[in-house]
């Protein structure tokens, strides 16, 4: 086992209890401002190299891209940095094979604009020579890229999405799409759906758009809310499907509000009264395990200034009252992020969580870390018949999916990637009882191969709704 999960599995509970989550450590020093970590999407490759990078600001005109491996030796060197230039917005990838341990996509202002450039890291501290992958007289925003398949930003008052490739960049050939434009901005994006804000006259409007895999390109946006000051959403996908949370204000403090996608119905959730709840964030754990039964549970985070200061709160999909504080340190902490990311080992993976604080003076990135599983724990394993099987798996051509159906009834399957994105999916309107076979030749809906990784099967059938993973290996 790793240093890094090691010491974050130390003392460790069953995912029942939201005293699960490990101590927490810093990732970087206190002695300069650091903001905006990121972590690789999804699956990793092994548990001895999890690589992580963030933004490192000493004055108001330079900024750097440092990146440490928490899994190893855990020593910080710096990626980007040169005077007078600003790195931001960074988006780290683990390379799936050859040399290559990973690749940085970021923006910078190099070029007079806010250029997209990547550069991948070879190891000790060699990088290689920055590749444009988008350059334009309007500054690029906000922008995202995605789990191999596409990439959503910001330009000038628009929001835009093309396919994408990791390595490399967009898909020569294809168009940019865009999705809105006129006053839109900080364009969110998970699974299928696009989220954004569109401020009119003084209120601050929230809209999404998800994707149309008949016509390979996104709907025409829709309006979730346009009253009310709507802002720092965030999209993640949850037990009902995707999950769209954000905070606004009411009765004269920020509040989260929440809906699930498409059905455009916002709720309160139930977090602190008398108290700004803000900066909501959402992931999906994909299966976990209660000590008595198995349960599908997401997570959500937030900060709140209930102690007079912002601190990390955190609960589960039930969101009942049983907050746990996970910062507790009696400063400012702020901007926590949320990561899924699956050991080698398939069974299982950490949801990690990150916060910055300024208790010292500066910005500092804190992390903390939830064991989490894709299938009950051999010593808690339980009979299920529901169960998904993959033979053979891990696969590179094709590999049948054996399905148990309690009764007759119709059925769907969903596969999907390690961060929610659909991929494929396969319906029945009957089938009778007993096993279930289906072939998956390892493409999406369009017939693109999917890159290699983990995937999660899913089958919904009447009111069931059970589990298995697949890996392909390329």
């Amino acid at each position: 086992m790793s240093i890094f999960f090691a010491l974050f599995l130390c003392g460790l509970t069953s995912l029942a209890q939201l005293n699960g989550w490990s101590d927490p450590m810093a990732i970087t020093d206190s002695l300069h401002n650091n903001r905006n970590v990121t972590f690789p999407p999804g699956w990793t490759l092994n548990s001895d190299s999890l690589y992580v990078a963030w933004e490192v600001a000493d004055d108001t005109l330079s900024t750097e891209i440092w990146c440490r491996n928490i899994n190893g030796s855990g020593t910080p060197f710096q990626l980007l940095g040169s005077p007078g230039i600003q790195y931001r917005n960074s988006r780290i990838f683990q390379n799936p094979s050859g040399d290559t341990l990973f690749y940085l996509y970021y923006e910078t202002n190099e070029a007079g604009n806010w250029d997209i450039m990547y550069i991948g890291y070879l190891g000790n501290g060699a990088v290689s020579v920055p590749v444009p992958v988008r350059a334009s007289p309007a500054d690029e925003t906000d922008f995202s890229c995605m789990d191999f398949y596409g990439a959503v930003w910001q330009e000038g008052e628009a929001i835009l999405f093309r396919q994408y490739t990791i390595p490399g960049g967009f898909v020569p050939g294809t168009q940019d799409q865009v999705i809105a434009q006129e006053n839109c901005r900080n364009p969110v994006f998970s699974g299928y759906y696009i989220a954004f804000e569109k401020p009119v006259g003084g209120d601050i409007g929230l809209w999404t758009s998800a994707f149309n895999y008949a016509q390979h390109s996104y709907d025409p946006p829709e309006t979730v809310i346009d009253t009310g000051s709507n802002q720092n959403k965030n999209l993640g996908m949850g037990f009902s499907g995707q999950e769209l949370v954000w905070q606004a204000k009411s009765a004269g403090l920020w509040r989260l509000f929440c809906t699930y996608l498409p059905q455009m119905m916002p709720e309160s959730v139930i977090d602190f009264e008398g108290a700004n709840n803000i900066q909501p964030v959402y992931s999906y754990m994909v299966v976990g395990v209660r000590t008595d039964y198995p349960f599908y549970p997401s997570m959500l985070t937030f900060a709140s200034d209930i102690s007079g200061n912002f601190e990390i709160y955190a609960y589960d999909e039930f969101w009942s009252t049983d907050y746990v504080n996970l910062s507790e340190y009696a400063q400012d902490d702020l901007h926590p992020q949320l990561f899924v990311v699956w050991n080698y080992e398939p069974e299982h993976g950490n949801l990690i969580l990150t916060w910055e604080s300024n208790r010292n003076g500066h910005w500092q990135i804190w992390m903390c870390n939830m064991d989490i599983y894709l299938a009950v724990p051999e010593d808690q394993a339980q009979a299920d018949d529901g169960k998904v099987v993959a033979v053979p798996n891990p696969f590179s051509v094709s590999t049948t999916l054996t399905l148990t159906m309690s009764s007759p009834a119709a059925y769907q399957v969903i596969i999907s990637s390690s961060v929610g994105r659909i991929v494929r999916s396969f319906s029945g309107t009957a089938a009778p009882a007993g096993p279930l076979e289906i072939v998956w030749d390892g493409r999406d809906q369009q017939g693109t191969p999917c890159p290699a990784g983990m995937y999660l099967v899913s089958l919904h059938s009447g009111d069931r709704m059970t589990h298995g993973r697949v890996i392909v290996a390329r």
